[in-house]
């Protein structure tokens, strides 16, 4: 007797086996996390628990305010090289024997006040090679950790044991060794903890981080301060196992791969740590972290008396020459770099050339070509001013936009801005052109497939700012006019009609996780988790001609959590408008995919956040709730560097509308029963390209398996 696949994958069997994977893996995945977390010696579990339960008291923070300076010197040293020429044969002189490669030095003043909070700012710094101040360098977050990572989110990835008890001042101190669970993890880390007896608390902690790209040393200590210990010298050493450094020798010197092993040095040395009767609100005005307006004038002066010691005579030709940064342009190349990753390029010295927007592709569109830029700091610290064209090659329109930001409060990021359009938007949605995160790119994903567009014409006027450290709030009001580019009738007005409306609205974006930098030219990003919370409420207003009056409320969560065996992310999306309004006003555009009688003829492209079995423009709603649950694996190592990812995928949906009657000329559903869908993607396939295969189940499957299964390209670049 034949048994054909298609059989197989029609039958019962398989749907059951397929469920109760998806209901069993949490449950075996914490089941793992318990056990191999509690599979340690007894004891040596009691002593991290208290050292974990203790961590509060023993911290500082426990105080009601405290002060201390931070010297911290960082540099990089002991270049070796190899493969295809070594440096002396291509002329070019290696100073390695008379100064460092690269060498930086700053004074941090660390605050604390229980009522205020924390502020930590960097008073004085200085780089070697850098002709302008590199901001990113300055950031806190790369030069050592507050609380041992083994201890916190990592616990359950390494095995620990008691090896000693010394006396460290005096007091009884235990040693316990702890090493990576290989069996899991081939990154980790492996070391030792010093944990005080009678307070529990980490005194000492020293080891090596390792993985494929370099080796990290550690050695970080605590000082005891009345009864908290608060952080006190540290050194880490990194060893990069392969850097190629013929990026940076350009056409001048045509070498095809020269690697470099350097060492990244950081070390740090506290000093004058104290409790001030008091401080200020003025104290911790703006962000937790701020360079001073002044941080780098003579700068050699402030840093000297912090020194321990005072600089050799390496360290002094190295600020004095920096050879290699002259012989090469390193500073202009990590600049650029630096403005590549946010989408744009320098252009002319005093504008920045949008790359994110430069070509795109909708139905409705075609391909988009877009030229757009904005003026950077030195053209003015005060104001910004911004514009761009486009052109459509299916629609054949020009498109186009201009406005000016004005720097209102740079303590808290406040920015004014006015701008006119002349564009076009999908149904429901409103594309960012001037994206300020990661996700404003991905979400252009989203309208490949998508036909059903309008035409806007709008002035605005907007102001932003982060009125608390982690909360960013926006206040807009715009005037503009609407008419729908595909056949659509709203209240049986024509459908080339053109549609006013006057809106003002509050935009709240909080990032609990999130910390920033306040720099001479503004807000810098230092840390960031994806936690974000974001609520929009928006009223359009029956005046000045206006045609719409409603309310709108959005509310969205992104949440993500690491674990033993990946990366969990939850995004819940939902919306609900009162009152009556245009179709593409409404809540829709929720799917990516595309029309097709095959699997084949569906193929498309994965979206971001959306539903990736619903062809765009099928539903509509004025309320909706959707959830996107996706899991993703550890990397999965093949040969060599050659890794993939695992992902699963459950993505669901459910919302009604009424004045259905308002609407005509297109056909549209309503989602009010609970859609659900359900997908596998095996990413980075080939670089940054996978594919996923995702299948509709539930109250609107459609009966026959391929009419519910469709397969997409998924893209990881971002």
């Amino acid at each position: 007797m034949k048994i054909h696949l298609f059989h197989i994958f029609h039958s019962d069997l398989l749907k059951k086996i397929v469920f109760f994977f998806f209901l069993t893996l949490p449950v075996f995945i914490i089941a793992q996390t318990d056990k191999q977390s509690l599979g340690n010696n007894p004891y040596v579990f009691k002593i991290l628990k208290n050292t974990i339960q203790n961590q509060e008291k023993n911290n500082p923070d426990h105080l009601n305010s405290y002060q201390y300076y931070v010297y911290t010197k960082f540099f990089v040293d002991d270049l070796k090289y190899s493969y295809s020429t070594n440096i002396d044969s291509i002329g070019i002189s290696n100073p390695s024997a008379t100064e460092l490669l690269f060498l930086g030095e700053k004074v941090t003043e660390y605050k604390y006040d229980r009522k205020y909070g924390k502020k930590n700012t960097v008073i004085a710094g200085q780089i070697s090679g850098f002709k302008e101040p590199y901001y990113e360098l300055y950031n806190d977050q790369i030069f050592g950790e507050d609380f041992p990572k083994v201890l916190k989110e990592d616990f359950p990835l390494y095995n620990f044991r008691l090896t000693d008890s010394i006396l460290i001042n005096e007091r009884k101190t235990y040693v316990i060794s702890f090493g990576s669970k290989r069996s899991i993890l081939l990154n980790g880390s492996r070391g030792f903890l010093y944990i005080d007896a009678s307070s529990f608390a980490v005194v000492k902690y020293s080891g090596e981080e390792y993985n494929m790209d370099y080796n990290r040393y550690f050695d970080l200590n605590w000082e005891l301060f009345h009864d908290v210990w608060y952080p006190g010298n540290k050194t880490i050493k990194i060893k990069f196992n392969n850097f190629d450094f013929s990026k940076f020798l350009g056409k001048k010197y045509p070498v095809q791969k020269l690697e470099l092993t350097p060492w990244l040095v950081i070390q740090s040395h506290t000093s004058d740590f104290s409790q001030p009767d008091s401080f200020t609100r003025k104290d911790f005005q703006g962000y937790t972290y701020e360079l001073k307006e002044d941080f780098d004038k003579n700068a050699d002066s402030k840093i000297s008396s912090y020194r321990p010691t005072p600089l050799n005579s390496k360290e002094e030709q190295t600020y004095h020459s920096s050879s290699l940064f002259e012989q090469f342009p390193i500073e202009k190349n990590i600049r650029t770099l630096s403005s590549v990753k946010k989408g744009e390029y320098p252009l002319f010295k005093r504008f920045n050339l949008d790359l994110a927007n430069l070509i795109s592709y909708n139905d409705y569109e075609g391909f988009r070509f877009q030229i757009g830029s904005e003026s950077n700091n030195k053209l003015s610290k005060t104001f910004s001013v911004h514009k761009y064209a486009a052109y459509g090659t299916k629609d054949k329109n020009f498109k186009g936009a201009a406005g000016i930001d004005f720097f209102i409060n740079k303590k808290y990021d406040g920015k004014l801005s006015v701008d006119g359009y002349l564009d076009v938007n999908p149904y429901s949605k409103e594309i960012v052109r001037r994206p300020e995160s990661m996700n404003d790119l991905k979400e252009e994903l989203n309208f490949i497939q998508n036909s059903l567009f309008y035409s806007f014409k709008k002035g605005e006027i907007s102001y932003k700012q982060d009125f608390f450290k982690r909360f960013t709030t926006s206040f807009v009001v715009n005037y503009q006019t609407q008419k729908s580019e595909f056949p659509y009738s709203y209240e049986n007005n024509d459908p080339d009609h053109w549609f006013n409306q006057l809106a003002t609205s509050i935009n709240i974006k909080y990032a609990p996780f999130a910390e920033y930098m306040q720099t001479p030219d503004g807000k810098l990003t230092i840390k960031d988790k994806p936690v974000y919370f974001y609520f929009n409420y928006t009223k359009n207003w029956k005046e000045l001609n206006a045609d719409f009056d409603y309310q709108k409320f959005d509310f969205s969560s992104d949440i993500s959590l690491k674990n033993l065996w990946g990366t969990s992310n939850f995004f819940l999306n939902s919306g609900y408008i009162s009152g009556k309004t245009s179709l593409w006003n409404l809540y829709g555009s929720f799917g990516t995919a595309k029309t097709g009688s095959s699997v084949f003829n569906r193929f498309s492209v994965k979206g971001f956040h959306s539903l990736e079995t619903i062809i765009s423009g099928d539903f509509f709603a004025d309320r909706y709730v959707a959830l996107f649950f996706t899991h993703r694996f550890n990397d999965i190592k093949l040969w060599d560097e050659k890794k993939i990812q695992i992902a699963l995928v459950y993505n669901a949906l459910i919302g009604n509308m009424d004045h259905q009657d308002l609407h005509s000329l297109y056909h549209f559903q309503v989602p009010n029963n609970y859609y659900q869908e359900a997908g596998i993607e095996v990413n980075k396939l080939i670089s940054y390209l996978g594919l996923g295969v995702y299948y509709r189940f539930g109250a609107y499957n459609q009966g026959n398996f391929d009419d519910n299964l469709f397969v997409k390209l998924t893209f990881t670049l971002f």
